[in-house]
């Protein structure tokens, strides 16, 4: 199993708030985009994805900026992911003609899978996997940004 790269950046995203927020300085989406090197225009969806769900608050206009919403000691993981990703199939049996299809099991062990991956996941918070030298390398790349734009 692969994430989908808009999992990816959604979980970026997600985890750079975390940090960087906590300090109440103003994130932005420019900010974001230069610090995972994320196309700006993907990354307003992916942004929107997450405000929808509630746990980013997205505010426009010059003062605004992205702040986390969603409480990084209860957000899980899998939660995260299960909204990302979708509920999908990791192979699409319905939509390929197989002679296996009336006695394969392989859907079910592959739904199984995806079952203990979202539970393994839903094992951490935001926080935790925030925690240590994680989130301490994203406040010094959230200071240093700041500095650098008010140099500019």
């Amino acid at each position: 199993m692969r994430l989908t790269r808009f999992s990816d950046i959604g979980l970026r995203v997600l985890i750079y708030l975390a940090r960087a927020d906590a300090g109440r300085a103003q994130v932005t989406v420019a900010e974001i985009a230069t610090q995972f090197d994320i196309p700006v225009n993907h990354l307003v969806k992916v942004v929107g994805h997450l405000s929808r769900a509630g746990w980013i608050k997205a505010t426009r206009g010059r003062n605004g900026g992205l702040r986390l919403s969603a409480d990084p000691l209860t957000l899980k993981v899998g939660a995260v992911l299960r909204e990302l990703e979708g509920d999908t199939e990791l192979i699409d049996c319905e939509g390929t003609s197989c002679i296996l299809s009336d006695h394969c099991r392989l859907r079910g062990a592959l739904a199984a899978g995806m079952r203990a991956f979202y539970d393994a996941m839903d094992g951490f918070t935001l926080a935790q996997i925030t925690d240590g030298p994680t989130g301490e390398h994203i406040v010094r790349l959230h200071r240093r940004y700041l500095d650098s734009a008010m140099l500019a």
